[in-house]
């Protein structure tokens, strides 16, 4: 590469130490704009061993691909006249090929490849007699991925900090569902990344599925179809009727209790749900499995003088409908009577897995340590009053799921950790907290359980620094959490304009003055300048 002017890149101390010494050597050009260009050169003293380097012509021909070997960077004055700056790599055996145009590679020597690009540069375009064999090398992960790992096993918890715009919840998304993915050895991880689609899967897959097992009431009228169907096939796909916002929320393994209306006004059955809304050709639809016929079930005269259904959903609405809500006292109370009632009815609500490896929550001024770990919360009986109950926070619950699943790694991602009161949210868990207290067990205060924090729940954790300094964090939080910061990426803008307005020298421009003026940690984050898809405006 050229740029000859400045020199052997190894006799400088420091990237800042690099960037005044390209400024000299290049005093024409603009403070931000030669900032831009030195972080370009430096990146060839930053590369290592093993990391893949993709060659380009222009903004859509690709030269080669290749892994840096050893020594990596030298300073090479023998080769001539020029280009003296020069990086060690074991190239692919192919021929140039054709992708998408890449925009920015027009205005930059240097740059970070994503994981969507490199996924298209490996698929040239066209296909046919003219397609180039498929020769890959896998992704590695990227650098900040790699740095959150290191630090989530040394610490247990991490926190990236930054000012606004700087990726803090983009970039912990994309760790939770690479690392998670690593760790169970699915495909190759960091090759998802850079697929949406595939992206948005593993997310789903992994993040917090339902708080519990529910209970629902579902009405059968024998002119349309009846229990007695599904008792003779076991398993039938029914489509949904009235009060269609109750059946987004079934689950599988949700309990059913069968009512059946003319002319028998009664509960006959009970059933579970194996499958929640779906699509079966131009329906929505939901599958339930057939449990057990209800002998003797309440009929709907008894129904209306009983003093917590009476005011149930499905009673209210005098049964004109198909599926209904009840709430947990409700469903608790009617499960209690029909067994009593019917002594073999199994009627019990199935255990399920309520939490995922990847949990999400957000703090708030107003979240609290009820959220987070346990309290009381006030919760409908039924018949029109509140009662306290003792809930488990989301903390709790996730603590709760992996250490059942000793196995596996649990990741609990915290945006906003700064906007809530972290003493009072986590109590006497910060203890807990450090590595070598994994495992410890303390007395909750308030539902006097034992409890302990397992080795295999970590998190991970957002802050907008230009809302609170790290520095004004409490100190108990500071020692047990490893940091990582981020700030702007004006190398990601690179291309971009707006009219004859260079969007990558305006924003370094911009934050050298913020920086100046109000602080380091109150600069423009470069995604206020990026679209959707991560492209520059």
């Amino acid at each position: 590469m050229g740029w000859d002017d400045v020199g052997d890149l190894k006799r400088f101390e420091s990237k800042e130490e690099f960037r005044a010494g390209f400024s000299r050597a290049f005093p024409s050009f603009s403070p931000s704009h030669a900032t831009t260009k030195a972080n370009e050169v430096w990146t060839l003293m930053e590369l290592q061993p093993g990391d893949i380097v993709v060659a380009n012509q222009g903004t859509g021909k690709i030269m080669g691909i290749g892994e840096v070997a050893e020594p990596g960077y030298a300073w090479r004055p023998d080769r001539g006249r020029e280009f003296f700056h020069t990086v060690a790599i074991d190239w692919q055996d192919r021929p140039p090929w054709e992708v998408e145009p890449v925009k920015r590679w027009a205005f930059t020597t240097v740059a970070d490849v994503s994981a969507a690009q490199y996924k298209q540069i490996q698929e040239p375009r066209g296909s046919g007699e003219g397609r180039i064999p498929d020769v890959r090398i896998e992704v590695p992960p990227e650098p900040l991925l790699a740095d959150i790992g290191s630090a989530l096993r040394r610490k247990g918890q991490v926190v990236l900090y930054g000012p606004p715009g700087t990726g803090k919840t983009y970039n912990a998304r994309r760790f939770g569902v690479w690392w998670l993915s690593a760790q169970a050895r699915v495909g190759e991880a960091a090759t998802m990344l850079g697929d949406p689609i595939t992206f948005e899967r593993a997310e789903e897959r992994l993040s917090t599925a339902q708080a519990e097992s529910r209970v629902w009431w579902v009405v059968a009228n024998p002119a349309q179809w009846s229990w007695d169907r599904l008792e003779k096939e076991q398993l039938v796909t029914y489509r949904y009727g009235r009060l269609q916002r109750n059946y987004a929320l079934l689950q599988p393994g949700d309990l059913v209790v069968g009512y059946t209306a003319n002319p028998d006004k009664r509960i006959t059955a009970v059933a579970r749900v194996t499958k929640g809304l779906h699509a079966v050709g131009e329906d929505q639809k939901i599958e339930l499995e057939w449990v057990a016929r209800v002998r003797n079930g309440l009929t709907y005269e008894e129904l209306l003088r009983d003093p917590v259904l009476k005011g149930s959903e499905p009673m209210r609405f005098r049964n004109q409908g198909t599926l209904f809500s009840l709430t947990t006292d409700e469903a608790d109370y009617l499960l209690a009577l029909l067994q009593e009632r019917n002594p073999d009815l199994p009627v019990e609500t199935e255990a399920t897995d309520t939490m995922g490896q990847l949990t999400r929550v957000t703090f708030h001024p107003s979240y609290t340590y009820e959220d987070f770990v346990e309290g009381y919360k006030p919760v409908p009986t039924g018949t029109g009053q509140l009662d306290l109950r003792m809930t488990d926070g989301v903390f709790k619950r996730v603590c709760r799921a992996a250490q059942s699943d000793p196995d596996h790694p649990y990741l609990l991602l915290i945006d906003e950790i700064n906007r809530g009161n972290i003493p009072k949210i986590f109590g006497e868990l910060i203890t807990l907290l450090e590595i070598d207290k994994r495992g410890m067990t303390v007395v909750l205060p308030q539902s006097r359980e034992t409890f302990s924090v397992p080795p295999n729940v970590y998190l991970l954790g957002t802050m907008n620094t230009a809302d609170r300094s790290i520095k004004l964090l409490d100190a108990a939080l500071r020692r047990r959490f490893a940091f990582i910061e981020l700030m702007p990426e004006v190398e990601t803008l690179a291309g971009g304009k707006v009219g004859d307005m260079d969007l990558a020298l305006f924003l370094s421009g911009l934050n050298a003055r913020i920086a100046a003026t109000e602080g380091r940690e109150k600069q423009i984050g470069h995604s206020f300048l990026l679209t959707s898809d991560g492209q520059p405006r």
